[in-house]
């Protein structure tokens, strides 16, 4: 518990203590990615957009790294780490103008950036695929829907204790055991277990074959437009 300090603790550390430690965060972020860059240089870099109007372009952004050989990451990866250095360098040129109120609420942004650059490198570390740009992510992503398709699969072979009624039914009894596998296996992963379930389920395939094949006779009562579905058994 001895990690955590107090309110009061925090509040007396002093803003430059505070913008120290984010500095350090940031320069342990950078060497822990891309061991090979300079942390002072990209700070200089970056800092020459601090006072620009409007949103940085994505080739000024990655002119940052330079050593564009070793720069592994996508362009967004790459984008999130920009940022969170450069509110951190707002934060220190508010701070120095006088501007502790501003200084703060940039800190926090750079902050949050941060934790959100690790979060996005710890995805990309799970699923071990070396990524190069947005089209390469769309394809990873659909490589794990794939692999949570099949899990589902194999999910719905046994029988349940009573045949579903709905789709609703089996999305409610397979949810948390699929949960449990996507947590596992992607870490950070944004995913709708639910609604994956039940669009499977209506799609044309060998997760609605082995639904139906544990389906109450009649209706489905979560899909009155489906055609009667027969129990057969296995």
């Amino acid at each position: 518990m001895r990690a955590y300090n107090s309110v009061a603790e925090v509040e007396g550390a002093g803003a430059y203590v505070a913008l120290s430690k984010l500095r350090a965060m940031l320069r342990f972020s950078l060497r822990k990615f891309w061991p090979k860059e300079s942390f002072h240089l990209f700070r200089k870099h970056v800092s020459r957009f601090v006072e620009k109007q409007g949103v940085v372009s994505e080739r000024d952004i990655l002119k940052c790294w330079l050593r564009e050989g070793d720069a592994r990451g996508t362009v967004e990866l790459k984008e999130r780490f920009f940022y969170a250095v450069l509110y951190y360098e707002a934060a220190v040129s508010r701070l120095t103008e006088g501007r502790p109120e501003a200084s703060a609420i940039l800190a926090m942004r750079s902050a949050l950036e941060i934790g959100r650059f690790d979060g996005m490198q710890n995805f990309m570390s799970v699923v071990n695929l070396a990524y190069n740009g947005r089209v390469l992510g769309a394809k990873v992503g659909k490589k794990i829907r794939e692999d949570i398709y099949e899990m589902l699969a194999e999910l719905l072979v046994p029988s349940p204790a009573n045949p579903w009624r709905s789709y609703a039914e089996a999305a409610n009894t397979l949810s948390k055991a699929l949960s449990e596998y996507v947590d596992r296996n992607w870490i950070s992963l944004d995913f709708d277990v639910y609604e994956f379930i039940v669009t499977s389920i209506e799609k044309k395939g060998k997760v609605r074959d082995h639904y139906f094949r544990h389906a109450l006779k009649g209706r489905d009562v979560s899909c009155p437009s489906c055609a009667e579905v027969f129990r057969v058994e296995p």
